[in-house]
């Protein structure tokens, strides 16, 4: 902005006995930037002291409304009528802007210090214009008339003494040019000289102003020279302003000359700079809101804790939200056998401090085979679902969440160089400052732990983001946590499994002898059904082998024939019906069609998602493949490619 007061002076404010408050319109940067002085009715001027005196309260926009209004007295008597008060500019003289050669600057920062050289300026002004000066057409040496002044008023007793004798004085030169002077003649008449001693006192007066005098006099050389060189000293005082400028922007003028290609490139791309802060913490901003929305949907309800907390039986089915900002957390599971089985909690570290979430279990109780279960990220989550059969709780992690990203803002006051962010980045290299709209080096910046430090300190009123992030590390995963829906078809083969390490156990029921060398004396209690010829195993579906293919084009439900076969169908969705199929029997269903399509949960059914343990209907993608397993009655689990 620019300075819009050309003065930087208000009063002199006449006293009225009653009134404290003494409003000023000259912008300044902070209270101590204005001084106020006070003169009672003899002329008899007292410099006050800011905070002791008097206060100072600032217009909170000194772009738009400079100014402010001082508080004098704060406490005790109002200013007299008959004395006055006056506010003044009190701006240091000094130049507190440091711009690193070759690196980025604030546009604001320079501005800001224009303003104060302007401020400046206009301070020695307003002095100037209270001062004594010669006029513009004179030619007397400035210097040599002060200099002859300062001496006149050292001697103003003496002038004043032989100005008072004139007369006198005048007597006595008039004699000493006469051919024979009186004085001489006196000199040999006693008499005369006595009457001269009679009269010493006056003769004592004549001899100290004619010192006086002679010094006046000695002096017409100087008075000469300073009247000789008026033009000079007259054309320097003309031009004082712009050199006072220049010479308070010396600094200034030769970093923007020497940066000019930075500046200019600066410039070309300045959209881009502005732009960037905000784009930053919109995507931020974004991201939080998509995670808290998604998590508020999958959850009975969404619970916040910011302290240690014991999971309670009302928490079933919720996601607790946990503020770590404050210190590391844990969190402990209730005993699963207080519970009913397939007791289920979500627990996700929703900020993005260093600190962790701990998840502890009661008792005897296990997680995934161990007693804890950390989360160490920001928006790192896992459900907990209890097993009463097994005293374990199965935790299901994500690894990480939408986002990673923190954005800090701050503003400079142009002295703080340490700022502390709301988290721990671990390296400046996880950190993006973005000051005044310029991006700052990483040579211009430490970082200790989550403090900021700036070899410069940010200008006053500049602000500026530091957007920082923390690595997420993927690990390993937990034990039990890797389901089948998570490995590619075809991913397990014979080179992963140990020699020896798949037992009878593992086989099922009625397995062909002839390609694994499997007999029913392998497993005692089993014996063989239906016909076994050669190489081909079949069964009263049909080939053991393969998966028979039931097409179908448009919506079809389930039937109790479909056991062991596969339905292509290409159209209209499939409905899983209820009373229909027994515990152990599967049905394949193969979306042959370039749209998703519904699979829908019967009345009276509940089929289970897989991989996260909701129910519902779900969607099949284009040439997904999905298999729907009875596991009770009336009951499904569903799993397969392309499914959501």
């Amino acid at each position: 902005m620019t300075i819009a007061s050309t003065t930087r002076k208000a009063g002199p404010l006449l006293g009225t006995g009653s009134q404290t408050a003494w409003p000023f319109a000259f912008k300044v940067f902070a209270a101590g930037d204005v001084a106020v002085t006070i003169a009672n009715s003899a002329g008899v001027e007292t410099a006050l002291v800011l905070n002791t005196d008097y206060s100072v309260a600032l217009n909170s926009n000194q772009e738009t409304s400079p100014g402010g209004t001082i508080t004098y007295p704060i406490s005790g008597s109002a200013l007299p009528s008959g004395s006055v008060l006056t506010v003044s500019g009190d701006v240091d003289y000094d130049q507190p802007l440091d711009l690193p050669s070759g690196g980025n600057f604030s546009p604001l920062a320079i501005e800001n210090q224009l303003d104060r050289a302007t401020m400046q300026i206009q301070q020695l002004k307003e002095q100037v214009d209270r001062s004594a000066k010669l006029p513009v057409t004179s030619s007397v040496d400035a210097d040599a008339l002060v200099a002859d002044l300062v001496r006149l008023a050292d001697s103003a007793d003496n002038i004043d003494t032989a100005v008072a004798n004139i007369a006198a004085i005048q007597t006595v030169a008039s004699d000493l040019n006469e051919p024979v002077s009186e004085i001489n003649t006196v000199a040999v008449s006693i008499a005369n000289v006595d009457a001269v001693g009679t009269n010493i006192t006056s003769v004592t007066t004549v001899a100290g102003i004619s010192a006086n005098v002679t010094t006046v006099a000695g002096n017409a050389t100087n008075i000469n020279a300073v009247a000789g060189n008026a033009t000079n000293i007259n054309a320097v005082n003309a031009n004082k302003t712009n050199i006072d400028t220049v010479a308070s922007n010396n600094t200034n003028v030769n970093t923007v000359a020497t940066n000019i290609t930075a500046v200019n490139t600066a410039a070309t791309n300045i959209s881009a700079i502005i732009a960037a802060p905000s784009q930053a913490a919109a995507a931020a901003a974004s991201a939080a809101a998509a995670a808290a929305s998604a998590a508020s949907g999958m959850y009975s309800s969404v619970q916040d804790k910011s302290a240690n907390y014991t999971v309670v039986a009302g928490d079933a089915g919720d996601l607790l939200r946990v503020d770590s900002s404050g210190g590391a957390r844990t969190i402990t599971l209730p005993a699963i056998s207080s519970q009913d089985d397939g007791f289920k909690v979500a627990i996700v570290k929703w900020t993005g401090d260093a600190n962790t979430v701990t998840v502890q279990c009661s008792g005897s109780d296990l997680i995934n085979g161990s007693t804890t279960y950390v989360l160490d990220a920001q928006y790192k989550s896992a459900t907990f679902v209890a097993d009463f059969e097994t005293n374990t709780w199965f935790g299901a992690g994500t690894g990480s969440g939408g986002t990673n990203i923190v954005v800090d803002a701050f503003t400079g006051d142009g002295s703080t160089t340490a700022f502390t962010l709301s988290g721990e980045p671990g390296s400046k290299n996880n950190t993006l400052i973005i000051l005044g709209g310029v991006g700052q080096l990483k040579s211009s910046y430490s970082l200790a732990g989550a403090v900021i430090t700036f070899s410069a300190a940010p200008p006053n009123g500049v602000l500026f983001e530091v957007s920082w992030s923390v690595p997420i590390a993927i690990g390993t995963p937990s034990d039990g946590t890797v389901s089948a829906v998570k490995l590619a078809d075809a991913a397990v083969t014979t080179s992963k499994l140990a020699d020896t390490s798949v037992t009878s156990a593992k086989l099922a029921s009625g397995a062909a002898a002839a390609n694994i060398g499997y007999t029913p004396a392998n497993k005692a209690g089993e014996t063989f059904t239906g016909p076994v010829v050669a190489t081909a195993l079949s069964d009263a579906i049909g080939n053991a082998r393969s998966i028979p293919q039931n097409a179908k084009t448009a919506s079809y439900t389930l039937a109790a024939t479909d056991n062991g076969q596969h339905i292509s169908i290409t159209t209209g969705g499939v409905t899983v019906p209820s009373g229909v199929f027994s515990v152990g029997q599967s049905v394949v269903i193969f979306n042959n069609s370039a749209s998703a399509q519904t699979i829908t949960q019967g009345a009276s059914t509940t089929v289970y998602n897989a991989g996260d343990g909701t129910t519902g209907n779900r969607t099949l993608g284009a040439r997904g493949l999905a298999t729907v397993l009875c596991v009770a009655s009336n009951v499904f689990a569903i799993t397969g490619a392309g499914l959501s």
